[in-house]
């Protein structure tokens, strides 16, 4: 009684069970994925990290999802991709480049088990909301309700969307809070 699987404990965002495996993987090795995820912000190994301990900016931790979405292979940052001209010519086109930072077979596990933190767990407002298909996606809240953040993603899209205030001020709200009040409003 009172075990739960790993699955479990992320889809419903607990704490003491994601705690607790991040100690045995060992916080150092979560840093080095953390960093092939292309996470260049400050980091250190410490317990608390494998709950996302550490602030990123919210670029950083959309590109990380997106190579989720993309089976493995992180994107590289552009700031445009192609230029075109007002009578539709194509006057320049950057193509997406992409690095193989992990195996698919690895990342069809974190993204089904993402899946089911929409179907199942702290994310289903997604679904009450009326969104259907493949979606996988987390929530998130820092301990003093100062951050709410939400990162969902498909094949195609990855939308990364963060609730705080400039001063850092609370703001009473958790990342699944977030979502219930969004879909008050709809």
């Amino acid at each position: 009684h009172g075990a739960v699987t790993v699955r479990e404990a992320i889809e419903q965002s607990l704490n003491v069970p994601v705690a607790k495996l991040g100690i045995a993987i060992g916080p150092e090795r979560i840093v080095a994925t953390a960093r092939r995820l292309g996470i260049e912000s400050p980091l250190a190994p410490v317990p608390s990290v494998s709950l996302g301990s550490f602030e990123l900016t919210v670029l950083e931790a959309a590109r990380a999802y997106a190579a989720l979405a993309a089976s493995g292979s992180l994107p590289v940052l552009r700031s445009y991709t192609g230029v075109v001209h007002a009578d539709g010519r194509v006057l320049e086109e950057r193509p997406g480049e992409a690095e193989k930072v992990f195996d698919p077979a690895e990342v069809y596990l974190v993204t089904s088990a993402l899946q089911g933190v929409v179907d199942r767990g702290t994310a289903t407002a997604l679904r009450a909301m009326g969104f259907r298909g493949d979606v996988a996606g987390k929530t998130g809240t820092s301990s003093d309700l100062r951050d709410a953040w939400f990162i969902g993603y498909t094949s195609e899209i990855v939308i990364a969307v963060w609730v705080g205030f400039d001063d850092a001020a609370p703001h009473g709200l958790s990342g699944t809070e977030q979502e219930r009040q969004t879909r008050a409003t709809w």
